[in-house]
């Protein structure tokens, strides 16, 4: 493969992630909007109020709920879960990424401090313990180009 195109490659790497974690950010908010707050909000209202969570103008003319199923499907205000995941993730891997994916050390720790207690304590508590620290979505922002 040619160098340069290697280098375009590599440079590409990052196009739309912003957009792709802006749009999820969206889903998240305007599952939480219609689930969670004490009354049934106005619906072209939160679609709008939320979707400035992604930087770019309303999409006018769309009702973009009457296709997004996730809602109706048992998330109830849970949607935002899956960005959430990612950022714990991430944050949980760079102690491997940092000490040797196959550290003993690090392997040993996983299993005693998030595996065996198995929800058994709150699930912050064992990610602190095993992080060592707070949680933070540096290394999220980091792996996706944007810290």
């Amino acid at each position: 493969m040619p160098a340069d195109l290697m280098e375009q490659m590599a440079r590409a790497r990052f196009v739309n992630v912003g957009l792709r974690t802006a749009i999820q950010a969206y889903y998240g908010q305007i599952d939480l909007a219609i689930h969670a707050e004490p009354v049934t909000p106005d619906l072209d209202a939160a679609m709008r109020r939320t979707f400035e969570v992604t930087g770019l103008p309303y999409p006018e003319g769309t009702f973009f709920l009457s296709g997004f199923g996730h809602l109706l499907a048992g998330y109830d205000a849970g949607y935002y879960g899956y960005l959430w995941a990612n950022v714990i993730g991430d944050d949980m891997f760079s102690r491997f990424s940092s000490e040797g994916v196959l550290s003993p050390v690090v392997g040993t720790d996983y299993r005693r401090e998030i595996l065996e207690p198995n929800g058994s304590r709150d699930a912050d508590d064992l990610l602190r313990a095993f992080l060592g620290r707070e949680p933070t979505n540096a290394e999220f922002l980091r792996l996706r180009g944007m810290g």
